[in-house]
């Protein structure tokens, strides 16, 4: 029995089709797979990118949200003060404002001939520092700011810190408050 003559273009088919039995049925589309994924350098490059994008903008976010808190600090304690002078201009007594600068934290005591009376306490919610010796200030009836420690008229300034700027609170000697 003779076999039939084969053409060179069957030879070629069966030939692929060799071929592509050798590779496995799984060839083109493990190369669609390799195609659709990233690679590690890829990868890698990318969460370099966001690293360097997390380094800036963290600390620049943490200074803005310092800034915000001296700013409401000092204008905390700009009300806190005109409030204390106010009263105790219409009561005529003595009120004292005291502030802690470690944490912001503050005091108004009314100086009543029966005793101090507690006003009120809060917190600015920033550190500060202060030119008024022992930390604070005393308003008398004419609404003067007085220091605590010799109750003589006295202009002087708290001073709220947080990110890249500073922020203060002044009084002065004709009793008016303002901050900046």
């Amino acid at each position: 029995m003779s076999s039939p003559p084969v053409s060179d273009r069957s030879r070629e088919t069966w030939a692929k089709g060799v071929r592509s039995v050798g590779r496995g049925a799984s060839a083109a589309p493990a190369r669609a797979r390799r195609r659709a994924g990233f690679t590690a350098v890829e990868l890698m490059v990318t969460l370099a990118v966001l690293g360097i994008v997390a380094a800036v903008t963290v600390p620049s976010a943490a200074r803005v949200e310092g800034d915000a808190a001296a700013r409401a600090g000092a204008q905390r304690l700009a009300l806190v003060l005109r409030a204390a002078q106010a009263r105790a201009c219409a009561d005529g007594l003595p009120v004292e404002v005291h502030v802690d600068g470690a944490d912001g934290s503050y005091e108004v005591i009314e100086r009543a001939p029966a005793g101090p009376v507690l006003l009120e306490h809060g917190c600015a919610g920033a550190r500060s520092t202060t030119n008024y010796p022992l930390g604070g200030v005393e308003f008398g009836p004419a609404g003067w700011p007085c220091s605590l420690a010799t109750h003589l008229p006295r202009a002087g300034s708290f001073v709220f810190y947080g990110g890249a700027h500073s922020h203060a609170v002044t009084l002065q000697m004709g009793g008016r408050t303002r901050w900046q």
